[in-house]
């Protein structure tokens, strides 16, 4: 038989987006040695979802376990913006990674990831075959918009665990950028899993993203409400209803939310490439301009 994994619904909680469920459970659990970090890893990555970045910084210790500084150097990234310090920890410890810390090139791939920096991503990635970094590397795929890529690594996924959260959430991701018929097959996906579990902001967007993709508005509307009760300033929320409220044409609504996005998440790739935009949209205007 099998062994029990004690952290089994510790860590689907945190993958479904289930962060203060992952943080109770967490400390529930009473565990010594390698149990009791990865234990630790959870927890404080739930906690980053809830961005309590200062409690990361008060509890780690420059002497604590290298996994945990992995996670400690990703909460500081996404709370200044400055990927240079949060890297340098990240690429010592890189050189001498130990197999069993799969850790670190998460974290790491996760801040090239938050860069638009694909190919480091990949690359480091490469230096675990831990599920959540095949999950990662279909997450890339997808935003690569290369299907066939997030197929194939998919079916190393299912290869491995494909039962698992983290296979079922990276099939409903791929379903998502293949299009067509593959569509509601990802909300189906989403929906057992709130059936089975609870639904977190998680997976309600990825409900809503299923509708958008298929231009299903109303529907679209009422996930993403749901989604803003457990979670008003959610990223993934506030990004779907200004879509949605873009595309009923609820402007005003549209508006405020977009407000509500950059002021919590100035930092998100979205509001980087909305203010791009815009800049270039002025350097235009300012360029033909007619001279007085």
């Amino acid at each position: 038989m099998s062994e029990i994994d004690e952290l089994f619904d510790l860590k689907n909680s945190y993958y479904l987006g289930n962060f203060s469920h992952t943080v109770n459970e967490a400390n529930k659990l009473k565990l010594t040695g390698e149990k009791a970090l990865e234990r630790d890893v959870y927890l404080y990555r739930a906690m980053i979802g809830q961005k309590q970045f200062s409690v990361l910084n008060a509890e780690i210790k420059s002497s604590a376990a290298p996994q945990l500084l992995a996670v400690k150097a990703f909460a500081t990234y996404l709370s200044s913006g400055n990927s240079v310090d949060s890297l340098k920890i990240l690429d010592s410890q890189l050189q001498a990674v130990a197999p069993e810390n799969w850790v670190s090139p998460v974290m790491c791939a996760a801040i090239h990831l938050h860069e638009k920096n694909f190919e480091g991503a990949l690359r480091t990635l490469q230096l675990t075959d831990h599920l959540e970094s095949m999950a990662m590397q279909v997450q890339i795929y997808c935003q690569m918009e290369r299907p066939e890529l997030a197929r194939k690594t998919l079916k190393q996924m299912q290869d491995k665990d494909e039962d698992a959260t983290l296979t079922q959430l990276a099939q409903a991701w791929t379903n998502l950028v293949v299009g067509g018929e593959k569509l509601q097959e990802s909300y189906y996906i989403f929906q057992e899993l709130m059936d089975k579990n609870q639904p977190s902001p998680t997976l309600l967007n990825g409900a809503a993203a299923s509708h958008v993709a298929q231009g299903k508005w109303e529907e679209a509307d009422g996930t993403s409400k749901e989604a803003a009760e457990k979670d008003p300033n959610f990223a993934d929320t506030l990004i779907n209803q200004v879509v949605v409220a873009t595309q009923m044409g609820n402007q005003d609504v549209a508006r405020r939310t977009l407000a509500s996005l950059r002021g919590s998440c100035a930092n998100h790739p979205f509001v980087q490439d909305i203010e791009a935009k815009e800049a270039e949209i002025d350097r235009l205007i300012k360029q033909y301009q007619p001279v007085a």
